[in-house]
């Protein structure tokens, strides 16, 4: 099941219909999503998969969304499994494009980093098995060798089972690998 979270894409308003009448919009979207409400969104949709008789959830994230999943998993007890596609350092990320993120607290959404090697201890919580899927012209990561990326989330999830792989040639939105992509999820999966 394929689902975005208020904080993706771009900015738009939104309006509440309560009685049969709309109240003020509200901009959400980007740079106007507060971090933390991902946990409304992901948890909204595990929800309806488990309505639908799904009781196997796995969570992947892509770029940002690798940090909101690995957040949900820690604030929430969330067991299954994690697929990381493309996940980026966010202050490298905010530091180089300028992007301002809002977060009720900057360390929650601040897992992995890669600029200086520093483990966040709560990574170490993760028991459950993570996919990480890195392309190697990703400019968004910010490192001069995936791998080190790949290596340094091992060792920040020392409890999981981790699988890296760098897909050769693939740029951070794998446009012209999704099939290598999809046939790497899938065979993990299985």
């Amino acid at each position: 099941m394929a689902f975005n979270n208020r904080g993706a894409g771009i900015d738009f308003d939104v309006r509440r219909e309560i009685n049969g009448r709309y109240d003020k919009a509200i901009v959400i979207g980007a740079n106007n999503e507060i971090f933390e409400d991902c946990l409304i969104d992901i948890g909204a949709a595990i929800d309806f998969a488990k309505s639908k008789g799904y009781s196997e959830i796995v969570l992947m994230g892509h770029s940002y969304g690798c940090n909101k999943i690995v957040y949900y998993a820690l604030e929430k007890g969330f067991t299954g499994d994690l697929i990381l596609l493309a996940p980026c350092d966010i202050q490298d990320i905010t530091n180089c494009a300028g992007d301002t993120w809002k977060a009720k607290r900057v360390g929650n959404f601040d897992l992995f980093k890669y600029r200086n090697g520093e483990l966040v201890p709560a990574l170490s919580k993760i028991k459950s098995s993570v996919l990480v899927q890195i392309g190697s012209d990703d400019k968004h990561i910010y490192q001069n060798n995936t791998q080190d990326c790949i290596n340094y989330l091992m060792r920040a999830f020392k409890n999981a089972k981790v699988s890296g792989q760098i897909i050769k040639g693939a740029s951070h939105c794998y446009n012209g690998f999704e099939a290598e992509l999809g046939k790497n999820v899938a065979n993990w999966l299985r």
